[in-house]
């Protein structure tokens, strides 16, 4: 009678170790995820920082312009935003004349001047 005693407390035993360490494994993947996340920021921060001095800037042609925001889009730095009006507006604090947004516009409103 015993031993049938321990053995159901040892399955049991058992069966909550193996709930814990599910339970563990998935919230050390959780958090592994979320460094993963928290660590691309400072990279990206570091880029900028480190960013060599901007030799050209784009200018945007507004009359050529269509508003389909591919320069919005794929502007790595976040130096091109909407004005009131709709209207893409660089930046240059935050440009860093890498443009790409000149070689994703596909109306080619976008242009480089050199500064």
């Amino acid at each position: 009678m015993k031993k049938k005693h321990t053995k159901k407390v040892h399955i049991v035993k058992k069966q909550k170790k193996e709930k814990h360490v599910k339970k563990h494994l998935k919230k050390e993947k959780k958090e592994k995820k979320e460094q993963h996340l928290v660590h691309k920021i400072p990279v990206l921060n570091s880029v900028l920082s480190e960013a060599p001095a901007r030799i050209s800037k784009p200018k945007i042609n507004l009359q050529t312009c269509q508003n389909n925001y591919n320069c919005i889009i794929f502007c790595p730095h976040n130096a091109i935003s909407k004005n009131d009006k709709g209207r893409p507006v660089i930046d240059y604090n935050l440009c860093t004349g890498c443009l790409i947004c000149l070689r994703e516009c596909p109306t080619g409103a976008i242009f480089e001047e050199r500064e």
